[in-house]
């Protein structure tokens, strides 16, 4: 397609939303548009499955009630666009901006593109069907790192989606449904959650309360995991005051936090596997399902801490230079659990030399022996 072919489309399109003789609904299917640059684009109810719109800047344009399945819009802007109802099933939206973007009611559930099993055998373009199930294989919605400050994100459909690292600040979640979705180091400062479905969600909503720093930490080591150190950065928090924070649901698998205050902190659902918290303060803080595993507690303390169904898991790690793979386990070597409150924890061959615990590790010993042999 040629641009004076597109400029043409677009005029037919116009005529056809506003019902003139001539007019034609723009059908693109599995075409490559990137880098397109247009302002105030008016692609309303167009068919646009499987279009490439990567890196593609649309300010202000108007997606509403389109067909997007499937389309990616990784790295473009869209900064003001209408995609109200718009069908993004599927559709790439990676480091996407999309600030002041209307997504009110937008479908952004699983879908994929399957290619329709009779072929033309003539060299003719091929052709391709819409999966309309969310099931099985079908293409999670990708909004990893994507900009969303202020979007309009009201009763959206966003059932398992990827928002690793996503800005929501002072975004309108009303209503929206993220069952499953992973919304790890996503920022949700100011935003509206009334009514909101969260169920199976990974996502930290006591990260509204944490400082803009610590916010934006989260954020690039959420990202920094997601592209396996490509993007973002680690999370380095060595000897940070975190004491007394909510810091539950957030996601510090692989930081340092070694020497770190988190004494009194609420660490329930916190991820911290093959995190270094070496040397650090956990005194009196809550730790309810907690996962551990692989993480570096040396001379840590933990003294009167509260451990619920906390995981210390040996875990796999891959070696450097691909060179086959270690099983790393969970160290507590010199720690301090002096007066800590421990049930259903597992320390399934953690490393326990020099370990202050005051009776603590023979309780839960025994206590998952009597679970074991029930």
């Amino acid at each position: 397609m040629t641009p004076q072919d597109f400029v043409e489309m677009l005029r037919r399109h116009d005529r056809f939303l506003n019902r003139q003789s001539g007019g034609q609904r723009a059908v693109l299917t599995n075409f490559d548009l990137s880098g397109l640059r247009l302002a105030n684009l008016n692609l309303r109810e167009a068919k646009l499955t499987g279009v490439n719109f990567r890196g593609c800047h649309f300010v202000n344009a108007d997606f509403s009630f389109a067909d997007l399945f499937a389309a990616d819009f990784g790295n473009a802007e869209l900064r003001g666009a209408n995609l109200r109802r718009a069908d993004l099933r599927g559709t790439r939206l990676c480091e996407t901006i999309l600030r002041d973007a209307n997504l009110k009611e937008a479908d952004l559930r699983p879908g994929a593109l399957v290619i329709d099993q009779q072929q033309p055998r003539n060299g003719s373009k091929v052709d391709f069907t819409v999966e309309k199930t969310t099931e099985g294989n079908d293409r999670i919605v990708d909004l990893t790192g994507a900009d969303l400050c202020r979007a309009n994100l009201e009763a959206a459909k966003l059932q398992n989606a990827k928002m690793e690292g996503a800005d929501l600040n002072r975004a309108n979640l009303n209503l929206a449904r993220f069952e499953g979705a992973n919304m790890r180091g996503a920022v949700l400062s100011e935003v509206r959650l009334t009514g909101v479905d969260l169920a199976g969600a990974k996502v930290s909503v006591a990260s509204a309360g944490w400082p803009h720093a610590l916010r934006d930490t989260m954020r690039q080591h959420a990202l920094w995991s997601d592209s396996d150190g490509r993007k973002g950065r680690r999370a380095e928090l060595a000897g940070a005051d975190l004491q007394g924070l909510d810091l539950s649901h957030a996601f510090l698998s692989g930081a340092d936090l070694a020497a770190a205050n988190l004494s009194g902190a609420n660490l329930s659902d916190t991820e911290f596997v093959s995190a270094n918290l070496s040397g650090a303060n956990l005194e009196g803080a809550y730790l309810s399902r907690t996962d551990l595993s692989g993480t570096k507690l040396t001379g840590a303390s933990m003294r009167g801490a509260v451990l619920t169904s906390v995981r210390m898991e040996p875990v796999v790690q891959h070696r450097r230079g691909g060179q086959g793979t270690k099983l790393v386990k969970t160290n507590l070597s010199n720690a301090d659990l002096t007066s800590a409150q421990a049930a259903y924890t597992s320390m399934h061959k953690a490393r326990l030399d020099g370990l202050k615990y005051d009776g603590i590790v023979e309780a839960i010993s025994d206590h998952m022996h009597r679970l074991q042999t029930a």
